[in-house]
């Protein structure tokens, strides 16, 4: 579980109003028509594997690219470890999924109906994918790029710049409709674009994504490694041969577009790069999308080390998500020492609890740290979110008032700290 998924949980269809109220209007809509979606593995197996049908479809069917290179390119697009702190939201999950969809429909409205209805239903297409994750608007634009480097086509590409403002426009309507309809306020689209970061440390960062370095999953890969150099190596050759420079301007809009993504948002948290898996795509389809043969030992070393890729990418991946199961199993195991010490308290009534998130501060774990927010302990945020953890698995408390929040922090911190005596306290009919 994520931090998001006990407060989905209790909220219900009412959650819907909180995405409303962020913008993400494609989110809300997914939200209202669907179950809840609050608990792993459904959401993830639909998300994941509507993802990975987005990228198969709009490889084969919108780039022409052949079944095998399309098939071990989306093996290891969509393994790629930051889907893992995407899909980790489970509330999440299905929508991006189905906004991935939405990516591939705006291109094959656009390709397979080339005149300007085609713009006008991949506008509505587009708007959707936009309205589900801000950044499925990267996606759109690469999507563009990627059918100009396979077939260039000026009438096309006007066509399709239309349809994508068209899209974006369409978003901020139902953006602002929605905000305007709960006069909300919420700024945390905007908290990531505070500040704008340097091209070096930007490179860095898309650097690191990508080749898997400790800096950012504290781990290495070191077939990563090697088929990043072979991918962008083919690539390269391929334009080289062709002999075009816009194939080449091309490519480059490709590859650089994550670096153009870091500098726009420096804190871009890696959960929001969902361009990780289309940039992949568009690469290894052009490096290796006309290979015919795939019985020649040059093409089977190749798919050899696709797989390997794959199954790297996938293996970090798994990483996270193991750091965040253990966080769940160490909160869930002080949970049922706070509802023991509730019982003692207050046996016979629910009561309010503030968590001091300093409390339950422990060592990271060997077989799977802490990053970001995968393997970080449900009572580390704010007090709301640690009382609706607890109230999700059964502990007979609630979600305190602001001002409870607000006296109990006095007297938090003079308390001692999980397992030493004195740790938790009922004092003023609160739990602290």
């Amino acid at each position: 579980l994520s931090l998001d998924e006990p407060l989905a949980a209790w909220q219900g269809k009412r959650w819907a109003f909180v995405w409303l109220g962020q913008g993400r209007w494609g989110m809300a809509a997914t939200t209202a028509l669907l179950p809840t979606t609050v608990i792993p593995t459904v959401p993830t197996v639909l998300g994941v594997t509507a993802l990975a049908a987005a990228l198969y479809l709009y490889a084969t069917r919108v780039l022409g690219v052949r079944e095998w290179p399309a098939t071990l390119a989306v093996c290891v697009a969509v393994a790629h470890p930051v889907l893992a702190f995407s899909y980790s939201f489970s509330i999440i999950s299905v929508g991006i999924g189905l906004g991935a969809l939405a990516v591939w429909g705006f291109a094959q409205a656009l390709t397979s109906m080339p005149t300007w209805k085609g713009a006008a239903v991949a506008a509505m297409v587009g708007g959707f994918a936009i309205g589900t994750y801000e950044s499925h608007a990267v996606n759109l634009v690469l999507a563009i790029v990627g059918v100009l480097l396979f077939r260039f086509d000026l009438r096309w590409m006007w066509r399709a710049i239309v349809g994508l403002l068209a899209s974006c426009l369409i978003y901020v309507a139902g953006r602002s409709l929605g905000r305007l309809a709960l006069n909300s306020e919420d700024a945390y689209i905007e908290s990531f674009f505070k500040e704008v970061g340097g091209p070096v440390g930007a490179a860095n960062r898309a650097f690191s994504v990508f080749a898997i370095t400790a800096d950012t999953f504290l781990v290495t890969a070191p077939a990563v490694w090697a088929f990043l150099a072979v991918s962008l190596t083919a690539a390269l050759w391929r334009v080289v041969r062709l002999r075009s420079l816009r194939s080449g301007a091309l490519l480059a809009v490709v590859i650089l577009t994550p670096i153009a993504v870091f500098i726009a948002s420096p804190a871009a948290p890696l959960r929001s790069m969902l361009f990780v898996p289309w940039v992949w795509l568009i690469v290894c389809c052009w490096a290796f999308g006309n290979v015919s043969d795939w019985r020649r030992p040059g093409a089977l070393a190749l798919a050899a080390l696709t797989l390997l890729a794959a199954v790297s990418h996938a293996s970090v991946a798994n990483r996270m998500f193991v750091g965040g199961r253990i966080a769940f199993d160490n909160d869930r195991a002080i949970a049922h020492e706070i509802e023991r010490a509730r019982v003692s308290f207050a046996p016979d009534q629910t009561v309010p609890v503030v968590v001091s998130a300093g409390a339950f501060r422990r060592p990271n774990s060997t077989v799977a740290p802490t990053v970001e927010t995968l393997g970080i302990s449900m009572y580390a945020a704010e007090p709301f979110r640690a009382a609706s953890f607890l109230q999700a698995i059964g502990v007979g408390v609630t979600v305190p008032r602001n001002a409870q929040v607000e006296a109990s922090r006095p007297r938090l911190e003079s308390m001692p700290t999980y397992p030493q005596p004195g740790w938790i306290a009922y004092e003023e009919g609160v739990l602290l």
